[in-house]
């Protein structure tokens, strides 16, 4: 289910004037979810992927800007058609935060798309847990097999499965698509699949 939050009022300019025109290309950032929860955003030079829980916007969308606007369509063509909406941005702190505000956004069915308080830039390792740990994990709590369904990003990487103590009681290497991780001699507990190349990465899950 596509989820979208609502962008309240602008919080004012900021000094520095000529940062408006930085680019949100190539960058990582992270910010707020109805005020409350963690979401984070990787820009590339077309298209803007988002982490976080609960969305399903697809892989890649469409990513254009000019020096102090951006636009995101082809999101979904669920309930608003692919237009999704036009944003002003103000930078601040050098552009280290950015603050959206709308200029125009024609879909009201899920409400408006960001909020308006700083995003804060952040790194690629931080976008690349959350993306992990959002990742669907199925069937859980499992008795025989954990299965993952992962971008072509986590391709090649190597994990490990951790108990509870942290403990590394297997390890693999993870494939695009579906992986099936077999669980079937493990002991009943908690577990954790872990990137082995990012401490911060994780999956929990539940071995009956």
């Amino acid at each position: 289910m596509i989820k979208k939050i609502t962008l309240v009022a602008f919080l004012g300019l900021f000094t520095g004037l000529s940062s408006q025109a930085q680019s949100l290309a190539n960058t990582y950032w992270t910010g707020l979810f109805g005020g409350t929860v963690p979401v984070y955003i990787h820009y590339t030079a077309t298209g803007v992927e988002i982490a976080g829980p609960d969305i399903t916007f697809g892989a890649v969308a469409t990513f254009t800007e000019t020096s102090t606007t951006w636009s995101i369509t082809d999101i979904t063509t669920a309930d608003c058609g692919t237009d999704v909406g036009v944003y002003n941005k103000v930078f601040s702190s050098g552009g280290s935060t950015v603050t959206f505000t709308i200029s125009n956004e024609p879909c009201t069915a899920r409400g408006d798309f960001f909020t308006a308080s700083p995003w804060t830039q952040t790194t690629i390792s931080v976008f690349e847990a959350a993306k992990f740990e959002n990742t669907k994990v199925f069937p859980n709590p499992t008795s025989d097999q954990v299965n993952l369904d992962l971008s072509d990003d986590f391709a090649g990487k190597d994990y490990i499965l951790v108990n509870i103590q942290g403990q590394t009681v297997s390890e693999g290497t993870l494939v695009s698509g579906k992986n099936s991780i077999s669980v079937s001699e493990l002991n009943s507990g908690l577990y954790m699949i872990k990137l082995k190349d990012n401490a911060r990465a994780s999956i929990k899950f539940v071995k009956q």
